[in-house]
C-alpha cells in the first residue's frame, strides 16, 4: 500500500511582481549671495548599495569655481529584495545620501556622500492621505542608513533628508526618496500529514474571517499554478482542508490569499508537493 508524503519547496513564495524602491527626490532649488546653486535631484534604484565615492569637504573645492557652484543632493535607496511583503514581515529600507559639487574636481561627476548626518522614515497606508513618521536615525560616517520596519499592508514608505552645511563648501539642500511596497495578509500555512493523509491549515491574519481563500495546484515543477479549490475561513480565518497525492508523478499545492485594494495585494504560501510511495 502506497503512503502519502508531502515536501516542502524552497522558501514562501509571494504573489507580485518585484519592484523598486524608486528615489524621487523633492526638488528644491536655491541659490546663495556667492553665487552657488543647490538643487536636489532623483536617483535610479539599484540592487546594491547607492554607491559615493568620497565625501564632500572643503579641501576639494577650486576657489574660483566655488564662485558659481551647484550643489546637488539625492536620496539613492536600494531596490527591494521582494515583490510583497506578508503582514508583520520585516521590511528594510536602505540607502544612502550624496551629493554633486560643482566646484569639486572629486564631486563634480561621481557622487560623493555627505559625511554623518539624519533622516526620516514616513509612511502612508494605502487608501490614507495621513503621512506617520516612522523613525528619525543617524547615518553612518559615509552616510548610508538602514530602517527596520514591518509590513501592515502596501504603504507608501518615504526617506526625507533635510539638508546640511557643511564648512567650507555650503548648504546641502533637502531631498527625499519614495515609493510604494505592496503588503498582503499573512496565510500562516502549514502542511502535516495524520493517519496517512496530508492537510492544509493555518489562519489568515489580519480580518479574513468567513472570507474565501483559493488553493492552487500544478502537476510539474515547471508547470502554472490553476485553481484547483476554494474554501471559506472560519470567524477567527482559520482554515484546514486535505491534499490528495497522485498515483504517480507530484502534485504541487499553495494557497492564495485574495488581495483588497487598496491596502492589500494578493498574498501566497510556500509551495508543498504530494506524491505516494
Amino acid at each position: 500500500m502506497k503512503r502519502l508524503l508531502v515536501g516542502a519547496i524552497g522558501t514562501a513564495m509571494v504573489v507580485g511582481t518585484p519592484l523598486a524602491l524608486s528615489t524621487n527626490a523633492q526638488a528644491a532649488t536655491t541659490t546663495g549671495g556667492d553665487g552657488a546653486s543647490a538643487v536636489a535631484t532623483p536617483a535610479p534604484a539599484t540592487n546594491q548599495m547607492p554607491a559615493a565615492a568620497d565625501g564632500l569637504t572643503a579641501s576639494g573645492v577650486n576657489a574660483r569655481a566655488a564662485q558659481t557652484r551647484t550643489l546637488t543632493s539625492q536620496v539613492a535607496v536600494r531596490k527591494q529584495a521582494r515583490g510583497t511583503y506578508a503582514y508583520q514581515t520585516m521590511i528594510a529600507i536602505q540607502g544612502r545620501v550624496r551629493a554633486h559639487n560643482s566646484a569639486d574636481t572629486n564631486c563634480d561627476t561621481e557622487w560623493c556622500h555627505v559625511g554623518a548626518t539624519s533622516v526620516r522614515l514616513y509612511r502612508r497606508i494605502g487608501g490614507t492621505s495621513k503621512w506617520v513618521l516612522l523613525s528619525n536615525r543617524a547615518t553612518n560616517s559615509t552616510s548610508a542608513f538602514v530602517f527596520k520596519t514591518r509590513s501592515v499592508g502596501t504603504a507608501v514608505y518615504k526617506v526625507v533628508f533635510r539638508g546640511k552645511t557643511i564648512s567650507g563648501v555650503g548648504t546641502i539642500p533637502a531631498a527625499a526618496a519614495s515609493n510604494t511596497i505592496k503588503g498582503s495578509r499573512h496565510p500562516h500555512t502549514r502542511v502535516y500529514t495524520k493517519s496517512g493523509r496530508v492537510y492544509m491549515a493555518g489562519n489568515v491574519d489580519p480580518g479574513w474571517g468567513g472570507k474565501r481563500v483559493i488553493i492552487q495546484r500544478k502537476a510539474s515543477k515547471r508547470g502554472s499554478f490553476r485553481a484547483w479549490n476554494a474554501i471559506r475561513t472560519s470567524r477567527s480565518g482559520g482554515y484546514k482542508l486535505r491534499l490528495p497525492a497522485p498515483r504517480t508523478g507530484y502534485w504541487y499545492y499553495r494557497l492564495v490569499v485574495p488581495g483588497t485594494a487598496p491596502r492589500w495585494a494578493a498574498g501566497a504560501s510556500g509551495v508543498w508537493r504530494t506524491y505516494q510511495r
